[in-house]
């Protein structure tokens, strides 16, 4: 597990729900893909993949890769061996799931959405297949959009996307 110093974003969530108040509301996207990893206790994120300019990899960052959070105003440079989901150089979550950046970012003009939703440690394999069910059922309620999902793990280790 990740030092509390890097909590995932579902451990944020959390601690914040355990605090009581209001959910936080950004947009209607990315509050579906929150409702769902909290019902399910998951670290979940959404993507922009029109704003992608090299693809979308899940990798160990390297030398030169570059990150600004959400809450900064200026890039920083990543150190090596990271693990992270990269476009090109721009980082775009550091430490697998824990700190988003605003290269990628949903917005109110958002028209393609790359979801994704980490089970690490020792969940039952159901509880991807329940969470993937959950986006594709709720993104058709709630949005009327049709779309499928896919479970990436040792036994499938490649998605292709076509157009």
């Amino acid at each position: 597990m990740f030092p509390k110093k890097f909590p995932n974003s579902i451990e944020s969530m959390v601690r914040r729900a355990g605090k009581g108040g209001e959910p936080l509301h950004i947009i209607p996207l990315v509050d579906f893909y929150n409702s769902i990893a909290l019902s399910h206790i998951v670290p979940a994120g959404g993507f922009d993949i029109d704003q992608m300019e090299e693809g979308l990899s899940l990798r160990l960052s390297r030398e030169g890769d570059r990150f600004m959070a959400l809450d900064e105003e200026e890039e920083i440079n990543v150190p090596a061996g990271e693990v992270s989901y990269a476009d090109g150089n721009q980082i775009v979550t550091r430490q697998f799931v824990w700190k988003q950046a605003k290269h990628l970012l949903l917005n109110e003009k958002t028209k393609n959405v790359f979801f994704v939703s980490e089970i690490l440690g020792d969940l039952p394999y159901e509880t991807a297949d329940n969470v993937a069910k959950a986006l594709v059922n709720g993104l058709w309620k709630c949005f009327g959009i049709s779309t499928t999902a896919h479970i990436l793990d040792e036994r499938n280790t490649h998605l292709a996307i076509s157009e």
